[in-house]
């Protein structure tokens, strides 16, 4: 008997993609359910501004599962919503499988597949997929800090060019399709949006569970097509890095021509030129509302776990994304890095691959269910 699922989707301005998600979700809970499972599905809208309620409410009479929808006009953010969405599923279920509106898998079979993994053993704390964008290049096979620092593993391929494991240990994994055990569901509030999958994994950690990354599992992540281009983003210290030089000549220039003025111009002329309206360098941007909320959730993060360095990595260039070694000795010195450390010692990560290894040698070939594309 396959342990009962509580699917929790949270979803605001979505609906390009949450009619799709939502059938795939549906396709998939069928699936699960003739393998011997039940799933219950609970869909939350956060206060959207677009048809996103009107979709949702749509796909109720589609599900062959039950399926809870709640809609609250007011934004209060992803783990809110997650939590908002447990609270009514989750205490139900033996499992917790949290998504993204924006992300669908490839295949079907999948949630047998992570759900398998997942109880195999007590040590596994969570679960995700491999996660790749539309183009086909990779997203994430999960989070490493050390020793380079936060980084997806594969996001970058100059930095990391290892073929893909089926199955990998990592230190966190993203919270877009994250599987866990019901009773060890805890999130905290106090994110509004992002970072908080990496708390959570951070607390499993605590706890002496393990995150795994199954890139037998591909799950295919849209969030490209609903933000801007990150070379569209100007930070203020861009802008301050950018105009500098004018920003100097203009004080020089204006240095020089205070005593010239004072030399040769009498008090009267010298009032009227203080007086003209001269043109400078325009005000540095605002930051983005998306800039600003990962930086206030990157910050929260590294007072509740000691990381030295809260920078919103993901708007810097890729040649600038790995932290210096004053940052790495911090890192490691950290509540985080005395939590991870062990992990990158010589035998850390033994009790990881001992796991992989002998699940993979009782499920051949790693997946479960019938393996047909899904449209």
């Amino acid at each position: 008997m396959l342990p009962r699922v509580a699917i929790l989707i949270p979803s605001k301005n979505d609906e390009m993609f949450i009619g799709t998600t939502l059938l795939s979700l549906f396709r998939e809970a069928a699936c699960y359910r003739d393998a011997g499972g039940s799933v219950t599905i609970c869909a939350v809208n956060d206060g959207s501004t677009d048809r996103t309620p009107a979709v949702m409410a749509g796909m109720r009479g589609l599900s062959p599962v039950e399926f809870t929808f709640i809609d609250r006009a007011e934004n209060k953010g992803v783990t809110y919503s997650l939590d908002e969405a447990f609270t009514a599923v989750g205490p139900g279920a033996e499992v917790v499988l949290r998504c993204d509106a924006d992300a669908r898998f490839i295949r079907s079979g999948w949630l047998q597949t992570m759900v398998s993994f997942l109880m195999s053993d007590e040590r596994v704390g969570a679960v995700a997929p491999l996660m790749v964008f539309p183009d086909g290049t990779v997203d994430s096979h999960g989070v490493d800090y050390l020793p380079l620092g936060r980084t997806l593993v594969l996001h970058n391929r100059e930095y990391f060019a290892q073929p893909i494991a089926p199955i990998a240990e990592v230190d966190a994994v993203l919270g877009a399709y994250c599987l866990m055990r019901t009773s060890d569901w805890q999130i905290d509030t106090g994110y509004y949006l992002w970072r908080e999958d990496e708390d959570q994994c951070l607390v499993l950690r605590q706890k002496g569970k393990k995150c795994f990354s199954i890139g037998l599992i591909e799950v295919v992540h849209y969030n490209r097509m609903r933000r801007a281009r990150v070379s569209e983003r100007v930070s203020v210290a861009d802008w301050q890095r950018q105009n500098a030089p004018a920003v100097d000549r203009r004080k020089q220039f204006d240095d020089g021509a205070r005593l010239i003025a004072r030399a040769v111009l009498p008090e009267p002329v010298r009032e009227l030129v203080r007086r003209v309206v001269r043109p400078r360098p325009a005000a540095p941007p605002a930051p983005s509302p998306s800039a600003r909320i990962w930086a206030e959730s990157s910050a929260r993060f590294a007072s509740r776990w000691g990381f030295p360095n809260p920078e919103p990595w993901v708007y810097t260039p890729p040649e600038k994304r790995k932290w210096s070694d004053e940052d790495r000795r911090a890192l490691a010195a950290s509540a985080a890095g005395r939590l991870l450390g062990p992990r990158y010692q010589a035998d850390g990560g033994r009790e990881g691959q001992e796991i992989i290894g002998r699940y993979l040698a009782t499920h051949p070939g790693g997946l479960l269910g019938p393996q047909v594309t899904a449209v």
